[in-house]
């Protein structure tokens, strides 16, 4: 539960290692791990706790679509990105402990298993929680993805320190590359999280709930060779404006998260723009566009 310090030499190891391999040798689940279960959650919550090691936890959540080809984006994260995240927050410091947990969605329409959550950690056991997740490739053609189940979630099944006690929201990404979620029914809820509630949900709905904890993004996937449907960019952009935002170089994921960070942080965007090189620097300034703390229209970032 986030206790243990992140070690960049382990983690270099590790990402050296897995440049090599396949995705399917990456992540070798073929079913859903008990501990990633929603429903085999102790108490029912994941938690992101201060403690001796990191005395202002801040939470962080990368949820990431697995259904068809994202395999794709689960080994960018195993290799690469998340090793830059925990870096360059460390090294930037927009947040003082950096506690991360993943989520994997799939589509409550058509998977056996359309939510999949890890716990809250700050040390290397987040590299064998992220390789515990199953890639179980579905989908379907229903014009979307459930990236709204994470949100619920979030809503309901998260407790953390930043929040209870100062007040502060943390960060939740979902990313891929499908229109967001439809919603969920409450027969979608109790069969997928396990609770039993009377209403359905509009996606609205969902993210506003969310929203009640976290500032929510979403990283559309716009790659060169994997294209994403125009239609799915301008429902994001219509349900979140500028807090969706568009990456080109799935090389660049985890700076693009940093740098979103930073900036929702107070930090002047023009110089995170330019604390980066070459094409990182044109990708995140796509990415990010317009951003900024104003218009996101939130009063409790604070500036640590």
């Amino acid at each position: 539960m986030g206790s243990g310090g992140w070690s960049p030499s382990d983690w270099q190891d590790h990402s050296a290692t897995v440049k090599t391999q396949t995705v399917q040798q990456t992540f070798k689940s073929s079913s859903l791990d008990p501990y990633l279960d929603p429903k085999n959650i102790k108490g029912g919550v994941r938690e992101s706790r201060d403690s001796d090691d990191h005395p202002k936890s801040f939470p962080i959540i990368l949820d990431f679509d697995v259904t068809g080809s994202m395999g794709m984006l689960a080994h960018e994260i195993a290799s690469n990105a998340l090793g830059k995240v925990m870096e360059e927050i460390y090294n930037r410091k927009p947040v003082p402990d950096p506690q991360i947990m993943f989520m994997a969605n799939g589509d409550v329409k058509c998977d056996r298993y359309p939510l999949q959550v890890s716990q809250f950690e700050s040390s290397n056991v987040l590299v064998a929680q992220l390789e515990k997740i199953y890639l179980e490739g579905g989908g379907g053609g229903n014009g979307g993805e459930s990236y709204d189940l994470p949100w619920y979630f979030a809503a309901k099944h998260t407790v953390t320190d930043s929040m209870e006690k100062r007040d502060v929201k943390g960060f939740l990404f979902t990313i891929g590359d499908e229109c967001p979620g439809h919603g969920l029914t409450a027969e979608d809820i109790a069969e997928f999280i396990g609770d039993f509630v009377e209403v359905n949900y509009r996606t609205q709905d969902l993210l506003r709930m969310a929203e009640q904890q976290y500032e929510v993004f979403h990283i559309i996937l716009d790659l060169e060779d994997h294209a994403c449907d125009s239609s799915a960019i301008a429902s994001w952009k219509e349900l979140l404006g500028e807090r969706a935002l568009v990456l080109d170089n799935l090389d660049k994921l985890g700076e693009v998260i940093v740098s979103t960070i930073q900036v929702m942080c107070g930090e002047d965007k023009d110089t995170v723009l330019n604390s980066w090189d070459g094409t990182t620097n044109l990708t995140v300034a796509k990415a990010l566009g317009g951003l900024s703390v104003a218009s996101g229209g939130k009063d409790n970032l604070v500036r640590f």
